[in-house]
């Protein structure tokens, strides 16, 4: 057999070899390409939906601000009924306390200039007034001082982000 037979017999025999590894590296590069593209799309989600509830919680924070405001109010000029017509209920003991998660109990709303950013709707809260606690006085001295009565408020806010999917109740 000649050098030129020999060179083309081994020229056959290996004809597609190359072509074959070529597809299978272009195989495995597709699929790791398609990968980090989900990859980046899932952390893409992610990051809006974290940025979603950020401005969610945010706008329940400044509901919270507000309601402060409310009760700092009343405590001068005795503006909340305490009867529930204005969002503002007591609790009387044994009572238990109005559920967060039914919408109806969110009476009052927020002013729109209160809240940063666009949401999809406007944050509401409710004012609970919790029974009259006694503090013992702060003499060191027992006896020395009468107890103080003391009341305590919960308020509850509810907000949504820029979806109404991302609520937040603080």
């Amino acid at each position: 057999m000649t050098q030129q037979q020999n060179n083309q017999m081994h020229a056959r025999s290996e004809r597609g070899a190359v072509l074959i590894t070529a597809l299978v590296l272009l195989l495995v590069l597709t699929i790791l390409g398609t990968s980090s593209m989900q990859n980046t799309v899932m952390e893409e989600r992610m990051s809006g939906n974290f940025n979603d509830v950020t401005i969610a919680f945010e706008s329940a924070e400044a509901a919270l601000r507000v309601a402060e405001g409310v009760l700092d109010a009343n405590a001068t000029f005795n503006a909340l009924a305490f009867n529930g017509t204005d969002g503002s209920h007591e609790m009387i003991d044994g009572d238990l306390s109005l559920d967060p998660t039914v919408e109806a109990n969110y009476v009052i709303t927020v002013p729109t200039t209160a809240v940063s950013g666009s949401v999809n709707a406007t944050p509401t809260y409710y004012i609970e007034k919790l029974p009259s606690v006694e503090v013992a006085g702060g003499s060191l001295v027992k006896g020395f001082e009468p107890p103080v009565t003391v009341t305590y408020y919960r308020v509850t806010a509810r907000a949504v982000g820029v979806s109404p999917k991302s609520e937040v109740v603080i």
